[in-house]
């Protein structure tokens, strides 16, 4: 169990919680689609807006674990 004692730590915890909540979406996205049968392109993923938005936050995320600074990342939300 993660500790969010400052104010810090409970925004960080939002910004991760809000990353974890948007893999879900995103997976249900492609599930949805394949269960339906549409077709996905190759490159689907890399033109994906809520993709990118993942992979910016997860880079914002980093960066905080690794300077033990929070920042507020607009990709988070």
């Amino acid at each position: 169990m993660i500790a969010t004692t400052t104010p810090a730590d409970r925004s960080a915890y939002q910004l991760l919680n809000n990353e974890f909540q948007n893999m879900a979406k995103l997976s249900d996205k492609y599930v949805e689609l394949r269960k339906n049968l549409t077709y996905v392109a190759p490159d689907a993923l890399q033109n994906d807006d809520l993709n990118r938005r993942l992979i910016a936050c997860g880079h914002a995320l980093g960066a905080m674990a690794a300077n033990g600074h929070f920042s507020d990342d607009t990709s988070c939300h």
